[in-house]
């Protein structure tokens, strides 16, 4: 029978990314909907266009890969800790058995995950072979403010539609990673705002105006 650990790493390789149809074109009009004054003419006709079909597609299919070799990794890493608290005996047949099928599920974890990461590296070469297609295509060097205006409300519908797709729980990781993607460690706002340490600045704040805009207790009558 093996290990809770070595269960917990075989879960993981026998969950695949998820493939469940995508209903895009609700999805678009959702996002759109609540774009709403931001999408320009231009844009909206390049949200009709197969090519946009094509980098949706693209980036979902590339968190697809990129959470599943997530999830991998955490099990590989709980399984590993798991198996180093029980302290198993070498000596000791049953435990010597758990241990050898701890390392089995290990071994096929490792590769798995190495399967997932070429997985997620194709991707993400798919994602950027469309993107840049479209700075070609899309791009309007004679007006660098209606150029800016289009790839900003780009990232804002990516990222967006992402979110239609995924559980909010995986929200800020979208928006991390959309920023390392798109515009590099350096200039990575999302990471910075999603970081714990910025949650802990900024909550403070967040109280104090929600008391702002609170009305005051009601006074008890004399």
């Amino acid at each position: 029978r093996l290990p809770s650990s070595a269960k917990s790493i075989m879960v993981a390789i026998e969950q695949p990314a998820s493939d469940e149809e995508i209903d895009l074109d609700q999805n678009k009009g959702v996002v759109l909907q609540a774009l709403n004054n931001k999408v320009s003419t231009k844009f909206m006709a390049f949200c009709q266009s197969k090519q946009s079909d094509q980098f949706l597609h693209a980036c979902i299919a590339y968190f697809s890969a990129f959470f599943a070799l997530q999830q991998l990794v955490d099990a590989l890493a709980s399984a590993a800790e798991a198996v180093k608290v029980q302290c198993l005996d070498p000596d000791d047949p049953l435990d010597a058995v758990t241990a050898q099928q701890a390392a089995v599920a290990a071994a096929e974890g490792e590769a798995e995950a190495a399967r997932l990461g070429a997985e997620a590296e194709l991707r993400m070469r798919e994602v950027a072979s469309i993107y840049a297609t479209i700075l070609i295509r899309r791009s309007n060097y004679a007006s660098t403010q209606q150029d800016r205006q289009f790839f900003e409300t780009l990232y804002d519908f990516v990222a967006r539609i992402l979110f239609t797709c995924n559980e909010r729980k995986r929200w800020h990781t979208i928006e991390n990673e959309l920023g390392r993607i798109f515009r590099s460690d350096h200039f990575n706002l999302a990471r910075r705002k999603n970081s714990p340490a910025a949650q802990q600045t900024l909550l403070p704040h967040k109280q104090a105006f929600e008391q702002k805009r609170l009305p005051p207790p009601p006074r008890l009558p004399p």
